[in-house]
């Protein structure tokens, strides 16, 4: 396997490995990504046994300076999504 892939060459491997068609694995895919954005929206995590936990993490404001212009801005804070895999899954 490659070190990355993009997610239409792991929903082309997963339909080759598992011998689904395509659009069976997009579907299942799509179900997969909506349940787990579904998750953190209401429980800001979603665990998964066996694979791992994604969480919601909150990224502060911060000050920053515009380069073309030199002037002092803010850049807004907001959460972003992070993953760590089950103990002993990665092996």
């Amino acid at each position: 396997m490659a070190e990355k892939m993009t997610w239409l060459e792991l929903r082309r491997a997963i339909a080759v490995r598992s011998g689904d068609r395509q659009k069976e694995v997009n579907s299942f895919m799509d179900e997969l990504v909506k349940q787990i954005m579904e998750g953190l929206r209401t429980d800001k995590v979603v665990r998964i046994s066996g694979l791992g936990s994604f969480k919601l993490q909150a990224v502060a404001a911060r000050k920053s300076v515009n380069v073309a212009t030199g002037e002092d801005i803010v850049i807004p804070g907001y959460e972003k999504v992070t993953f760590v895999p089950e103990s002993g899954v990665i092996a």
